[in-house]
């Protein structure tokens, strides 16, 4: 009788986490980036932002590649994509609490630990990749804790989902690559090096065609958002630090996302079992790349997935390996937090200002009004909401920041000049401006280089630039399988062009 009741509490709350990511379901921006190629797409433009060129301005392939079908049954990215995240984001959780956690009262504590994370219960939802991280995240380490020894399908079934998880965002590969070690040692005696490495390279061929895609496509095997947030003048330093002050904030407006990690990650480390070391290596390792790259200006979006699987590992702990009295505590923690967090985020929701610390905001709390699916509700008045023009050279020629919405509510034939470069192919390549925070950094817009757009002739007054310009527009707008273009890529990738870049950085210093 005291087992069902605690299925029957596991099964309600598992509801109440649904009904929290429904109703506090929204979109960002920077999601409207992806919604704008989804659109190309479907209107047949091709992987295109400005139709004109060919630019990857997203790092989640897959999301994309999977909303396409569906907005071409639907023709409407708003409810197509907030439905899409809360099915990937459920199918996740429920892996989590029905398939891959050992016991009941775990499952309703993680449970609490979900809803006790505003950083997690944001991006739930958002139109960002994270929920269908979650998802392979869930499957991942479903199947990764199941087996005690690796058979052939079992590498080949972990490479594939591990292809998936590096082509939905990159950078999220690091999470299981411990793990994905461990597969290789804990292998059946069988199965050799050679025949290892074969099934691995297998299970990794959609992550293979789509890189060969992109370099063929695209003429650069990683997104352009890279290059815009990551190339330039600025310190290394700088960055590690930006990253330790996004820890830090985090800490301050989202406690609990990060307690909990720490929490967790302890109480997985005193269980000792080599798998759950593999994956605290691989959550160690996320975290500190988060700090290199500068983090970011989302409240807890990078973080998101190490937090996910923190919970994932803990959900693996039995009762009997601890104390009872170590158990209630832990239990009445959990409870706690829900209790004050889980009031903090949603009161904050109803303000229309955005609390922002150290360069990092809370984007959900910033575009609830606005985009939330129970008070908006409709894509007309997203619509009212995109930012203006920022300085217009022609008709369909301007200048843009927050290109989201801008973009995906503008003309096909409009070409939205981006001064964070995330969509820009040149503007990326080229020294930053200003800094004002991580992944939204001010590019300078070289002179002539706005006039070249407007009468498609390379106009750019720096000569150094001038030669650059030319470059880029060969790789992104020449026919795709040209001669020229793709000695010019392959020279591209050997680096023959860098010094152009040096030659018009030393004359600005």
């Amino acid at each position: 009788m005291k087992n069902k009741v605690i299925k029957y509490v596991k099964i309600i709350f598992f509801v109440l986490l649904i009904t929290n990511i429904i109703e506090n379901a929204w979109l960002c921006d920077d999601a409207y980036i992806s919604f704008r190629v989804v659109k190309n797409v479907v209107n047949g433009f091709g992987l295109r932002w400005n139709i004109i060129e060919r630019v990857q301005v997203f790092t989640n392939p897959l999301m994309v590649l999977m909303l396409i079908p569906c907005f071409f049954v639907t023709h409407e990215i708003y409810y197509t994509s907030i439905i899409f995240s809360i099915i990937m984001s459920s199918l996740a959780i429920y892996l989590l609490m029905f398939k891959i956690s050992k016991n009941d009262l775990v499952s309703i504590l993680i449970s609490i630990f979900l809803l006790s994370s505003e950083s997690f219960m944001s991006f739930t939802t958002s139109g960002l990749e994270n929920c269908l991280t979650f998802l392979l995240l869930a499957i991942f380490y479903y199947i990764f804790f199941k087996k005690e020894t690796y058979l052939k399908k079992d590498i080949l079934l972990l490479s594939f989902i591990s292809s998936l998880i590096l082509l939905n965002r990159m950078d999220s590969i690091l999470l299981v690559i411990p793990s994905l070690i461990f597969v290789f040692i804990k292998r059946d005696k069988n199965i050799t090096f050679l025949k290892f490495v074969l099934c691995f390279l297998i299970g990794m061929i959609p992550f293979i065609m789509w890189e060969t895609f992109s370099l063929v496509y695209y003429g650069f095997l990683f997104p352009n958002t890279y290059y815009a947030k990551m190339n330039g003048g600025i310190p290394e330093a700088e960055y590690i630090i930006r990253g330790l002050k996004y820890l830090v904030t985090i800490f301050l407006l989202d406690s609990p996302t990060i307690i909990i990690i720490l929490f967790g990650t302890f109480l997985i480390f005193v269980k000792k079992g080599h798998k759950y070391l593999c994956a605290i290596i691989g959550i160690i390792i996320s975290i500190v790349y988060v700090v290199y790259v500068g983090g970011d200006f989302m409240l807890g979006r990078f973080l998101t997935p190490a937090f996910f699987t923190t919970l994932i590992c803990f959900s693996k702990l039995e009762l009997g390996h601890y104390k009872t009295a170590l158990f209630k505590i832990i239990f009445m923690l959990g409870i706690t937090l829900f209790i004050i967090c889980s009031g903090y985020y949603k009161l904050h929701f109803s303000k229309a200002f955005s609390i922002e610390i150290n360069g990092v905001a809370n984007e959900r709390q910033f575009y609830f009004k606005t985009t939330s699916l129970l008070l908006v509700g409709s894509e007309e008045k997203i619509k009212n909401r995109t930012h203006d023009k920022e300085e217009e050279y022609s008709n369909n020629v301007y200048t843009a920041g927050n290109i989201g919405f801008i973009g995906y509510f503008a003309k096909d034939d409009d070409y939205i000049i981006d001064v964070f470069a995330l969509s820009d192919p040149f503007l990326a390549r080229i020294p930053q401006n200003s800094f004002p925070r991580i992944g939204h950094i001010g590019h300078i817009i070289p002179e002539g280089y706005p006039e070249s757009i407007v009468n498609n002739k390379n106009l750019i007054e720096d000569p150094d630039l001038k030669n650059y310009y030319d470059v880029i527009k060969i790789i992104t707008q020449d026919k795709i399988f040209s001669k020229k273009r793709l000695k010019t890529i392959i020279k591209y990738q050997l680096g023959k062009y860098n010094y152009l870049i040096d030659n018009y950085i030393k004359k600005q210093s």
